[in-house]
């Protein structure tokens, strides 16, 4: 990021900036589109393998520098190298991720990410989840752990998934529904069997893309399972939940967020979605959500 684009990019930030109360851990997760070499248009012709337009990187660091999370989840990284630069344009803005995970299937385009300003206690990308009634098939994007300790000495189990897409070329799977519900049911037993281990007083927290609208039935898993889970409510300013736009058909959905063990439903809240209002600004057809974790309760 050029040194101009520095000072118009905090020429446009508020005054007031939010900031965490104490016992309070802010959690983000945005999944950025393509922040990777992609085919794209730009407006006079078509560029292969071109990385994402620097217009599109200022309107997200421009939120991310309004909202300033502690934990930052992020979908569709393309490299480890794009996750630095990433860090370094944020810093540069006086937001500072000293500490970073990336995780990318070796034949996916799109990794899994995640900032933080503390270390993290645990972070892992696990690439051969199991999909149960799919022999030889895997979780398409992977999973990333993440373990968090609060400074209150609390523990939080993250488990980062981006699900397959509605996309398909089978007619035998109408937008891939059989796909995400078998990619679905494999990411709940992965965190049943880290439930079963773990200390009695850990929190957990399902994070990232789901690609599918969250009152879908295919989330029965998660929420006929003891103990149950259930997403964390969170609003823009104007009460709408859309995480998602897909402009070809102009369908505003929710399919991004946090999902909790309704037992631990307090300890988490919703903070909002940015950017506010719609429709979204070209940085990305996803909205970044923000929660809150509140320690010692």
């Amino acid at each position: 990021m050029k040194a101009g684009a520095r000072l118009c990019l905090l020429a446009f930030l508020p005054a007031f900036l939010p900031g965490s109360a104490s016992g309070e851990l802010r959690m983000a997760s945005w999944n950025l589109r393509n922040y990777l070499l992609a085919d794209r248009w730009t407006g006079e012709a078509w560029r292969f393998d071109f990385p994402k337009p620097e217009a599109e990187k200022t309107v997200l660091r421009k939120e991310l520098l309004r909202v300033r999370p502690a934990v930052l989840f992020l979908q569709e990284i393309g490299s480890k190298a794009m996750l630095r630069e990433l860090q370094r344009d944020l810093a540069d803005l006086g937001l500072t991720y000293p500490h970073a995970h990336f995780g990318k299937r070796p034949d996916r385009a799109r990794g899994l990410a995640v900032l933080g300003r503390t270390p993290f206690a645990e972070a892992v990308f696990h690439d051969e989840v199991p999909l149960a009634g799919m022999p030889g098939e895997v979780l398409r994007r992977g999973l990333q752990v993440i373990r968090l300790e609060t400074e209150e000495g609390e523990e939080i189990l993250c488990f980062h998934v981006h699900l397959k897409s509605r996309y398909t070329s089978d007619p035998a799977d109408p937008e891939s529904r059989r796909r995400r519900e078998a990619e679905i049911a494999a990411v709940a037993g992965f965190v049943e069997s880290r439930l079963a281990i773990a200390p009695p007083h850990s929190r957990f927290l399902i994070v990232g893309d789901f690609n599918t609208p969250f009152g879908d039935d295919l989330f029965s898993r998660f929420r006929k399972t003891s103990p149950a889970w259930g997403p964390v409510p969170v609003r823009d300013g104007s009460g709408e939940e859309w995480t998602y736009h897909h402009r070809k058909s102009d369908r505003f959905s929710r399919i991004d967020g946090f999902w909790t063990l309704e037992r631990d439903r307090a300890r988490f809240a919703g903070i909002g979605l940015f950017p506010e209002g719609r429709p979204e600004p070209a940085g990305s057809d996803h909205r970044m959500v923000l929660i809150r974790y509140f320690a010692g309760r």
